[in-house]
């Protein structure tokens, strides 16, 4: 470990977490970290890091290529990214639900990221799809080039556990999921102003897959999904498990991993 890939180019930033050379001196130390629209990666690091009393867990790094180490666990950190976001990693379960897929991304618009694992594994790490360039095989991994619209800032490689196939697949899932997304919101506007336009771009760096069958969602149907499946699950989890009020909306607050024995609903359009 420790030595650099041949042929990145010398002024760009390249971090391996299961290599504490390539980012513990650099590093800022935070307890705690909100992921933000500039992150590009977050990762468990391959050991606890200890400093101090602090035990450090995470790395988030920046599309400017600053690395924070924190002490939250990445599913800790996406969980409170998703609570905050209106597309949560729920949404994403029932897409992938609906296409019969076993491995798919948490959808939230360009700001979508791809584990590397199971979601609902502890140490997944996550890749975000709005800032990704590039990428290509390297010893039993995948170098993942991110780049900003500035070609004068530097890049950023991460050394990732992802196959090509996988990362390929999934950043093609993102882009279709966006091509969905943008017929919904171009039919909401229409409903609102239908004397005007609305135009949205899809990102040109995401790769293209075969013709995929996503299911055809009006804007009302996907609000009403939103609001029903919460509402749906503390239901049942007063029900079943014979909670207070209180401990089933507890219980149904979840973004990353549903409660054990609560069952998937899908949402079938009309």
């Amino acid at each position: 470990m420790g030595q650099r890939p041949k042929g990145l180019p010398n002024n760009c930033f390249y971090y391996d977490l299961a290599d504490q050379t390539t980012y513990a001196e650099t590093a800022e130390l935070c307890a705690d970290f909100a992921i933000r629209k500039t992150t590009i990666f977050v990762g468990s690091l391959a050991d606890d890091l200890k400093l101090g009393n602090v035990i450090y867990r995470t790395a988030v790094i920046d599309v400017s290529g600053k690395v924070v180490l924190c002490s939250r666990t990445a599913v800790q950190l996406m969980t409170v990214y998703s609570q905050h976001n209106l597309l949560t990693c729920r949404l994403s379960r029932w897409m992938a639900d609906e296409l019969g897929l076993q491995n798919f991304p948490y959808f939230h618009g360009e700001n979508s990221f791809i584990p590397d694992s199971s979601p609902q594994r502890q140490q997944a790490a996550w890749v975000c799809s709005r800032w990704y360039s590039t990428m290509r095989a390297y010893a039993n991994a995948v170098l993942v080039t991110f780049s900003q619209a500035d070609e004068r800032q530097p890049k950023v490689v991460i050394r990732v556990q992802l196959s090509v196939r996988s990362l390929t697949t999934q950043l093609g899932l993102v882009r279709e999921f966006l091509l969905a997304l943008t017929n919904v919101v171009q039919q909401g506007f229409k409903e609102l102003l239908p004397s005007s336009t609305c135009d949205l771009m899809v990102p040109a760096n995401l790769p293209k897959l075969t013709a995929l069958d996503i299911p055809q969602v009006q804007p009302a149907q996907l609000r009403q999904f939103i609001y029903d499946c919460f509402s749906e699950d503390v239901c049942q989890l007063a029900e079943v498990g014979q909670m207070s009020v209180r401990e089933a909306t507890a219980s149904a607050d979840y973004h990353i991993r549903p409660p054990r024995g609560l069952k998937h609903r899908k949402s079938k359009a009309d």
